[in-house]
């Protein structure tokens, strides 16, 4: 039985989910974009993510070596257990790794989105055309704003993630004290995403 040659990935935002199917050479085969079901409900958010992901794997048009998720907001890697993601609140404590995997019969490898946008980036983006000598850049900070603000960290190769894996999740630095200091989707006041994010901005 051959190798399969190619992988499912996905994109679950705060607004959007975007699926591809990508190949070993790190080229985007096919790919799709779908709003999230706002005002959804746990389980409406898992089917429309699994629906995506069944419609992704038929794309493929053969067996996929697994599903690579990269999610918003902190979750815990080798469960896929979220931990009160601001713009996926409904999914608190939810843990998917083991139920995709049971669902798909493949691996799923799960990570933070900025983290992981920031390992695309050392690797095949600003920070291999920052390379001295041919060599990626040794310290490399990626910054995200689209629903929310986040960040990522590489470091010599690897992620830093620090001691509770939120190193760079500067979205919820607070950065404004005053009486009208806005709301943030996280419950806080005066949090750099409630003023820096897209919805922030629009509103």
């Amino acid at each position: 039985m051959s190798t399969p040659q190619v992988v499912v990935v996905m994109d679950w935002g705060g607004t959007w989910t975007r699926t591809a199917v990508v190949n070993r050479q790190g080229e985007i085969l096919w790919q799709s974009r779908e709003p999230n079901p706002q005002g959804g409900s746990k389980e409406e958010y898992l089917a429309n993510a699994e629906r995506l992901l069944a419609n992704a794997i038929r794309q493929a048009g053969g067996p996929v070596a697994g599903i690579g998720a990269a999610v918003a907001g902190p979750v815990e890697p080798t469960t896929g257990t979220f931990y009160q993601p601001p713009n996926l609140m409904v999914l608190d404590g939810v843990a998917f790794k083991a139920l995709w995997e049971n669902i798909f019969d493949v691996p799923v490898w799960v990570g933070n989105d900025a983290n992981l946008a920031a390992l695309g980036e050392h690797y095949y983006g600003a920070g291999k055309e920052s390379a001295d000598n041919g060599r990626p850049v040794k310290t490399l900070f990626y910054v995200t704003v689209s629903t929310g603000v986040g960040g990522g960290v590489v470091d010599k190769g690897s992620l830093f993630l620090g001691a509770n894996g939120l190193t760079a999740e500067i979205g919820h630095t607070l950065v404004d004290t005053s009486e009208s200091a806005l709301e943030c989707q996280c419950g806080s006041r005066g949090c750099l995403e409630a003023m820096a994010s897209g919805t922030g901005i629009e509103r």
